[in-house]
């Protein structure tokens, strides 16, 4: 925005729908009542804290950076603040408690940090505030729940905690229709709310009629699903068989907020469906829409913002359950809260067996490079019958299936830690022994204070440093997250990783999550090779962690230049024994879509297939070699291409008979930035740098 904005002293309006900067200047528009940016790029000034005529603000963009200028609160009669969805960090502005004026606010979807400020309780006439998707803690302030006027509420997805205000709670307009929006991924007490009652009446796709109070009455519990038909369809026969193994000590409801009946008809005659669909609309709604706020589409979703969520009632109108997890894991939450409930979930009662290792294999050259499996919610049935076993031999197995782990397998030490969980499935109220987690998307990972003790059976703590760490989750599901500490020393990749993932019953699914998260990952420490388009250009803050980290050997086969002569394998480029490997500068990598660049167009690092590249099997090499031989061993380039002439290519490759399965990439590696003993050492759990989302 030129600077030339500030001489415009009568504009009244403003709309910029496209990148654009926000001139300091902008002070000079004293008359600007309304001002719409749908692309910042940069700052907020604080100078338009001085546009006084201002009741409408609505930036979003996220290449917005910096923090809500202090003095917004100057803004006396602004009645609509919406700074969403942008890249926008620092606290909420007390100051905002002055905008008496004030009916919307929107700061979701931001990197805001701090308290909810109670001051916004001064804002009387304020209607809706939506601060989801950040990164707020504490408490809710006891006087959000007495502003007067407050219709929707919405703050999940933060890390809020402590008790639910008793004045929130009390407010049964604002409560009933909002706790969804308040209580998930939060860490609010469960013992400080109850929730609402859920009472309603809907037709069916069939048009028969549906009273929760009738419904509730009449089974043990009442699921109330909340899916669109896609995400249904996945997992529509396990709800069915559920429906079927508990007959009719149990209903379940399944609604689309589609408002699509037809299509929702089609499925269910498709599918065999056994239990009463409803296509929830204005007409037809689960709940009814305030229109004092605005019919908001979302609202359908009740009770929770999310397409797909579970609601269990029971006989007596009572929400006794809920989960937001997406629904292959939400009906494994389910199942185990039913057979909690009836007293069949399965309870190890032997756990001599906890603690113990096997030498799965023993190095037969150099030191020995220490590999340590194990498994969590595995119960004592299934390491007594062999399945435990099995699994862990089957994990070693696909590690070593993949150059230069294949060549080199003879220099690996490889244990098997047996940990028995008390149960041996996941969802809430089950108890596993290494705490491991299924979060957003494929992000997982677990307690890594418990598991580097478990490690500690197999293998001392001078060995630590240096090991790779492997758990496997008992669930067939597609996830995988590594967990990478800082080393003590060294420039080839030191510091223990822990590698998580759960098993597959698909093998090539299997293993490619062993060969990315700890093949690459958790021993070499590569980078991702894999880009999403939504996250631009690497910000320069994360170019600057990741040079920090080339210092300890990390993620060699990324860079962020384009030049081939000066990228971190340009040695490869330019030597013509490689002209056939498909190396070159392509860009996208590090999660980033521009500013970074990778050395092949496809990788195990990219796709989970297609092996590892040339630099990436460079740096594995050498990390074998330095820690089977120690420090004295150094590395020879001709030495490297020697060995990799069993994976060069010496004609062009031709294009696959058929297409390679190409998997959705799994979560970024977490970057812990101390040791493991300083992990140990600390209280909680361990400081991370988790990537930018």
């Amino acid at each position: 925005m030129p600077d030339e904005i500030g001489n415009l002293h009568s504009l009244t309006e403003l709309y910029i729908d496209g990148s654009t900067t926000l001139s300091e200047n902008i002070s000079g528009c004293r008359m600007l009542q309304s001002i719409t940016i749908e692309d910042l790029y940069g700052t907020i000034p604080a100078e338009l804290t001085a546009c006084s005529e201002l009741t409408y603000i609505s930036i979003n963009g996220v290449n917005a950076y910096g923090e809500i200028p202090a003095d917004i609160g100057n803004l006396a009669k602004l009645r609509v603040l919406d700074i969403s969805n942008t890249g926008i960090s620092g606290s909420i502005p007390a100051s905002l408690g002055n905008c008496t004026e004030l009916q919307i606010l929107w700061l979701n979807n931001n990197y805001l940090s701090g308290s909810i400020p109670s001051e916004l309780a001064g804002c009387t006439k304020l209607k809706v505030i939506r601060l989801h998707h950040n990164s707020l803690s504490g408490e809710i302030p006891e006087a959000i729940g007495q502003m007067p006027a407050l219709k929707r509420l919405s703050v999940y997805d933060n890390q809020l905690s402590g008790a639910i205000p008793q004045s929130l709670q009390d407010n049964a307009s604002l409560w009933k229709y909002c706790w969804g929006y308040i209580i998930p991924y939060n860490d609010f007490d469960p013992e400080s709310f109850e929730v609402p009652d859920w009472d309603f009446v809907v037709q069916d796709i069939n048009g028969n009629s549906i009273n929760s109070e009738t419904v509730y009455a009449e089974h043990e519990y009442t699921v109330m699903l909340a899916s669109r038909i896609s995400d249904l369809e996945g997992v529509v026969d396990e709800f069915s068989a559920l429906y079927d193994e508990y007959g009719g000590r149990l209903e379940i409801i399944g609604y689309s907020t589609e408002n699509d009946a037809q299509a929702l008809s089609q499925f269910a005659t498709a599918y065999s469906i056994p239990f009463p669909l409803v296509a929830v609309s204005n007409d037809n709604p689960i709940i009814v829409v305030d229109e004092t706020v605005g019919n908001w589409n979302y609202d359908l979703y009740y009770p929770s913002p999310y397409y797909a969520s579970i609601v269990v009632v029971d006989k007596s109108g009572n929400v006794v359950y809920y989960d937001w997890h997406i629904l292959s894991y939400a009906i494994d939450n389910l199942k185990v809260f039913l057979q909690s409930e009836t007293g069949t979930l399965y309870e190890s009662t032997d756990f001599s067996q906890d603690g113990t290792y096997v030498t799965l294999q023993s190095a037969t050259v150099g030191n020995g490079i220490d590999v340590v499996l194990m498994g969590d919610a595995y119960s004592d049935r299934l390491i007594a019958d062999g399945t435990y076993r099995s699994v862990m031999e089957n994990t070693m197995e696909q590690f070593f299936s993949e150059e230069p782990y294949k060549s080199f397998r003879e220099y690996f030490n490889v244990y098997m830690v047996n940990v028995v969980s008390p149960n041996e499935v996941y969802g809430t109220g089950s108890r596993t022994a290494l705490s491991t987690w299924f979060g957003d998307g494929t992000s997982v990972g677990g307690d890594d204070q418990t598991v580097f003790s478990y490690a500690l059976n197999a293998i001392s703590e001078d060995r630590m440093d240096e090991a790779l760490i492997v758990v496997m989750m008992n669930r067939d599901y597609y996830a995988g997250t590594c967990w990478m500490y800082y080393p003590g020393s060294g420039d080839y990749g030191n510091g223990v990783s822990v590698a998580y993932f759960p098993t597959s019953s698909d093998e090539t699914t299997f293993r490619g999550l062993i060969l990315h998260e700890a093949g690459g990952h958790g021993f070499a420490k590569l980078a991702d090779e894999y880009a999403y388009e939504e996250y631009g250009q690497v910000p320069s803050d994360e170019i600057t962690n990741c040079q920090n980290l080339w210092d300890f050997g990390w993620y060699p086969n990324i860079d962020f230049t384009s030049d081939p002569a000066l990228v971190n394998w340009s040695e490869f480029i330019a030597d013509a024994r490689y002209k056939y490997d498909g190396l070159g500068v392509f860009e996208g990598g590090y999660t980033y879509w521009t500013g970074v660049w990778r050395p092949t167009e496809n990788s195990i690092m990219r796709y989970n297939e297609g092996g590892f590249n040339a630099p990436s099997r460079e740096a594995i090499y050498t990390r074998i070699n330095k820690l089977a031989f120690g420090e004295s061993w150094q590395y020879d380039y001709e030495d490297f291409v020697a060995y990799d002439a069993v994976n060069r290519r010496s004609e062009p490759a031709t294009a696959p008979s058929s297409v390679l399965q190409r998997h959705e990439p799994t979560a970024p590696p977490v970057i812990v930035r101390k040791t493991w003993r300083e992990a140990l050492e600390s209280s909680g759990q361990p400081e991370a740098h988790l990537k930018s989302r």
